[in-house]
Formats: structure tokens, C-alpha cells, sequence
């Protein structure tokens, strides 16, 4: 018997090195994802220490002179404008990333129908292996048998063309001839 050969192997192997491929973009947009995130949790921690420090002047009695305040509050609202950004391409970043991740799916889905195949072709063969294994062992059985045989030739019960019906021929002989005599 032949050995086992898939006749898809190659398209199931470029399936294969696809869904890879695609888990990868997958991985760097998430990547992406995290790294907008923690960017806005930086922004978010600027803007909250400024406006502390602002708070802390005010608290404390200290005095701040109006073109400091402007430049605070202007750079707030900067502050403000990148997080607001930032929120943007996050969910940007969210929409490639679900559009990637069914990309992926399909990738991987249409490797997954391929390999079933491969283990379905792979069963069949196994049985047909074991059939032939079967058949060649009974044959080696019977060629031992007749090895056997022809190697005693005088064993009358052997003898002949069908030794197994001459010995039940002789049997109903005996039979017949003790019934008759009673």
C-alpha cells in the first residue's frame, strides 16, 4: 500500500500559513488598540495633574496672573482636543480590528475545512490499510496452510483433493457399516 498522500496538502498548507499571517495583522491592530489606550490614559493623567495644579494655586491663596491662567486653560483644552483625537482613532482602530478579526475567522475556517478533509482521507486510508493487512495476513494463513499440507503427503486424512471431505466421506463409511451391522 501506498503511503498517505493528501492530494490538498499544498492549498491546506497556504490555508494554514494565511490564517497565520492573519492572526499576525490581527495582533499588531491589537497592539494598536493598546497602544491609542495608553496614550489617552497619559493624556488623561496630564490633563488631571494640571488641573490640580491649578486647583492647588487657588486652594493655597496663591495669586496667578491672567496670561498664566490662559496658557493653562489653553493648554487644558489642548489636552482636551488629542484625548478627544485619540478617542477617534480609537474606534477607528476598533473597526479595523473587527473587519481583521472576520478576515481572520474566514482564514481560519477555510483552513479548518481543508484539514477535515485531510483527516477524513486520512481515516479512509487507514481503513483501507487495515484491509489490506487483513487480506494479507489471511493469504499468508492459507499459504501457510497449504505449505503445511504439501509437506505431508501421507497423512491420508490430507491426502487427495479434498482431504477434509474424503475424512467426512470415511466417517459416514464407518457410520454406515456399524448401523447396518445391529
Amino acid at each position: 500500500m501506498n503511503r498517505f498522500v493528501f492530494s490538498l496538502e499544498r492549498v491546506r498548507q497556504w490555508r494554514h500559513t494565511q490564517v497565520e499571517l492573519e492572526q499576525a495583522k490581527l495582533q499588531s491592530l491589537v497592539g494598536e488598540l493598546h497602544r491609542l489606550a495608553d496614550e489617552q490614559e497619559r493624556l488623561k493623567q496630564e490633563q488631571d495633574r494640571v488641573e490640580a495644579a491649578v486647583q492647588d494655586i487657588v486652594a493655597n491663596g496663591g495669586s496667578i496672573e491672567a496670561g498664566e491662567l490662559f496658557r493653562l486653560d489653553d493648554y487644558r483644552h489642548h489636552l482636551l482636543g488629542l484625548r478627544a483625537q485619540n478617542l477617534v482613532k480609537q474606534r477607528e482602530q476598533e473597526t479595523r480590528i473587527e473587519k481583521q478579526r472576520q478576515v481572520f475567522l474566514d482564514a481560519r475556517r477555510r483552513f479548518r475545512l481543508l484539514d477535515k478533509l485531510r483527516q477524513g482521507a486520512l481515516r479512509e486510508w487507514e481503513k483501507q490499510y487495515e484491509r489490506e493487512l487483513e487480506n494479507l495476513a489471511s493469504e499468508l494463513h492459507l499459504a501457510g496452510l497449504a505449505r503445511q499440507q504439501a509437506a505431508r503427503p501421507n497423512d491420508s486424512r490430507l491426502a487427495g483433493r479434498g482431504g477434509a471431505v474424503e475424512e467426512v466421506q470415511e466417517f459416514r463409511r464407518v457410520a454406515g457399516e456399524s448401523g447396518e451391522g445391529g
